[in-house]
C-alpha cells in the first residue's frame, strides 16, 4: 500500500526545505562581523570567515559616520540599513551602546530571516555587555569570547569547512527531499561549490 500525502502535507514539506535551504544560504554568504562601540568608535569585536577580510578600522570610522547622521536626523536607534559596495553587501544594525555590521557576498540577498536574527544578536551582545560598554575606556577582552552568541543567532559553525551541514539538517533531508541513505551520505561530502549547485538543483525541483 503506497503512503499517499496530501497536497497539504506536500506544501509543508516544500515549505520546510525551502526555509533550510535558505538559511544555509545566508550563513555561507556571510564573510565578516564587526561590532563597534558607539560613543568611542572603537572596533570591540571582528570576525573574518574569509582570508581575506575587511579593513575593521575602515568599517568602524564609516559606520561611526553614518550612526551620527542617523542621530542628527531623527534622534532615534535601532535602524538598519544595507549597503552595496561591489562585491560585498554591508548590513548595518544600530542599538543604543553598539552598532553591529554583517559583511555578506554581494550577489546573496539576505532574507527577512537573516535581518531578524542580526537583530536579535546586536540585542544580545547589548544586554550582556552593558554594564562594560556603559564604562568603556578602550579595554576590548571581555568582549572576545561571544561564540554562544554568534552561535545561537547566526549558526557560524556552519562556515567551517569541516562542517557543511548541522546534523538536524540532515536528519530532515530525507524525509523532506526523499532521498536515499545512500544519496544522503553522497551529499555529506560534497565539495562546497557542488553542494551549492545540488541545493539549487533541488530548489528547482520542488
Amino acid at each position: 500500500m503506497f503512503n499517499l500525502r496530501s497536497q497539504d502535507e506536500i506544501a509543508i514539506e516544500n515549505s520546510n526545505l525551502a526555509k533550510i535551504t535558505e538559511r544555509f544560504l545566508d550563513i555561507i554568504a556571510i564573510r565578516q562581523i564587526l561590532i563597534i562601540h558607539r560613543k568611542s568608535g572603537t572596533t570591540i569585536f571582528s570576525k573574518s570567515f574569509i582570508e581575506k577580510e575587511t579593513d575593521p578600522d575602515l568599517i568602524s570610522g564609516f559606520l561611526t559616520a553614518i550612526s551620527a547622521f542617523e542621530q542628527e536626523l531623527a534622534g532615534v536607534t535601532g535602524g538598519l540599513e544595507e549597503l552595496k559596495y561591489k562585491n560585498i553587501r554591508i548590513l548595518i544594525s544600530i542599538g543604543q551602546l553598539i552598532s553591529t555590521c554583517l559583511i555578506i557576498d554581494g550577489d546573496r540577498i539576505p532574507s527577512e530571516s537573516l535581518y531578524e536574527t542580526f537583530k536579535e544578536f546586536k540585542l544580545a551582545f547589548e544586554e550582556r555587555f552593558k554594564i562594560e560598554l556603559q564604562q568603556f575606556e578602550g579595554f576590548v577582552a571581555p568582549f572576545r569570547n561571544i561564540d554562544d552568541l554568534l552561535e545561537k543567532y547566526l549558526e557560524v559553525s556552519l562556515l567551517d569547512p569541516h562542517i557543511l551541514l548541522g546534523k538536524e539538517y540532515y536528519l530532515y533531508l530525507p524525509d523532506i527531499i526523499r532521498i536515499t541513505e545512500k544519496d544522503l551520505k553522497e551529499i555529506k561530502i560534497l565539495p562546497y561549490d557542488e553542494l551549492i549547485n545540488t541545493l539549487n538543483e533541488i530548489i528547482k525541483i520542488v
